[in-house]
């Protein structure tokens, strides 16, 4: 448990946030080996749609996120991520079931986000926010997802879809490998072209797209690990592979109105920087 510990610490600072009281470390602390309470009245949907009420199998290990109604609900829910996630577990064979607590302020914007994502994976909607309150859930992203072992207990935190490092390590764990010898990704710089992209006033069932250009112009490859919008309306594609060093990262942010509206949307872009995550924005009135 310590190296797992030492190894969690080490990936949560990747983060680039400053931290001059070691909060995160303390954190991390006081939670690996902690047991995770799974509360037996709260239960899991297959979808948002069906209410069918699934098991979750056995497994060596599991993975557990939670997620509260503090803020943008789709930002947190990261479920494109997800669902990227857990297609790589299928194509690895790898069986770790993924609990989803979720706390929404309101059903039917969560309801509306999973249909949009088309997620039919099996989540808990936790409206007493009771899973937080027995495990005294901090609100800090950092720390609210898990890797459990049989046992419940913590072995690793951190969340997979935002940050590269907690990803392979989980795997590394998953899979039994020794996580001692993991070569971190080190952090590069860059610059930035425009932050804000202003889209004009024009018809709600026109389609537009934002174009921001990051260049890297540190040592080190930049590399991209997750693109986050604060709305399902928005959607961002951007490069899978690194980015070498004297080179510019293209991100298309593609804004599709659901109503008509002035708006103003952030996307947050998680990568080996110390600025991670990144915040860009587009705004514009849709009418």
């Amino acid at each position: 448990l310590f190296y797992a510990l030492l190894v969690t610490f080490l990936f949560l600072s990747c983060s680039g946030k400053e931290n001059p009281k070691n909060t995160e470390m303390d954190l991390v602390k006081n939670l690996i080996g902690k047991k995770i309470i799974l509360p037996k009245e709260l239960s899991f949907i297959s979808s948002y749609t069906n209410d069918s009420v699934v098991c979750i199998p056995q497994s060596n290990y599991k993975i557990v996120t939670y997620v509260d109604s503090i803020g943008c609900l789709s930002c947190k829910l990261g479920l494109k991520g997800w669902k990227n996630l857990i297609k790589d577990f299928d194509a690895m064979n790898i069986n770790v079931p993924i609990l989803f607590y979720i706390h929404p302020l309101d059903a039917r914007t969560l309801k509306a986000t999973l249909l949009h994502e088309d997620f039919e994976y099996p989540i808990c909607i936790d409206r007493n926010n009771i899973f937080s309150k027995r495990n005294k859930i901090l609100n800090d992203q950092n720390v609210n997802t898990f890797l459990i072992n049989q046992a419940d207990e913590i072995v690793a935190i951190g969340n997979p879809i935002q940050n590269i490092n907690i990803k392979r390590l989980y795997m590394k764990i998953i899979q039994g490998q020794t996580i001692l010898r993991d070569k971190y990704i080190p952090n590069t710089q860059i610059e930035i072209f425009e932050k804000n992209i202003d889209l004009g006033i024009f018809s709600w069932l026109e389609k537009r797209i934002a174009i921001f250009k990051i260049k890297n112009i540190g040592l080190e490859k930049l590399e991209l690990f997750n693109v986050v919008s604060s709305c399902s309306c928005t959607t961002v594609e951007y490069p899978s592979n690194p980015i070498p060093p004297g080179e510019t990262a293209v991100l298309k942010v593609i804004y599709e109105a659901e109503r008509p509206e002035p708006f103003l949307r952030e996307i947050a872009v998680y990568c080996n920087t110390p600025s991670s995550p990144l915040q860009l924005e587009i705004s514009g009135e849709a009418k």
